[in-house]
């Protein structure tokens, strides 16, 4: 299934970003409008941020992380959400810790 066939909810263009180095596509993070999982959660809501194998541990993640959050405080969002479960790796847990996300 893929974001773009509206299953994960709507696209916010504005705040997806693609990271790239030398004209390939090396990460991504895809925000959507709000989370189809928690009714609870207003606002954007992270379904994905991915990193190419070859170019991690390089900043990509909290690079693309980063600027999702600013671009959510430029749109005026109060928050930004997302989803850790089992396949959530320590890199990534510990990205989003440092970025400030809270476990509820």
């Amino acid at each position: 299934m893929s974001p773009f066939t509206g299953e994960f909810g709507a696209l916010r263009h504005d705040l997806t970003r693609v990271a790239t180095f030398e004209d390939r596509p090396v990460g991504a993070i895809l925000v959507v409008g709000k989370s189809i999982w928690d009714p609870q959660l207003h606002g954007p809501f992270i379904i994905d941020l991915f990193v190419h194998p070859d170019v991690r541990g390089m900043g990509v993640g909290r690079a693309l992380l980063d600027d999702a959050v600013h671009a959510c405080a430029r749109a005026e969002d109060a928050t930004l959400s997302l989803r850790v479960g089992e396949g959530t790796s320590p890199a990534a847990l510990a990205l989003y810790t440092r970025a400030g996300f809270q476990q509820r």
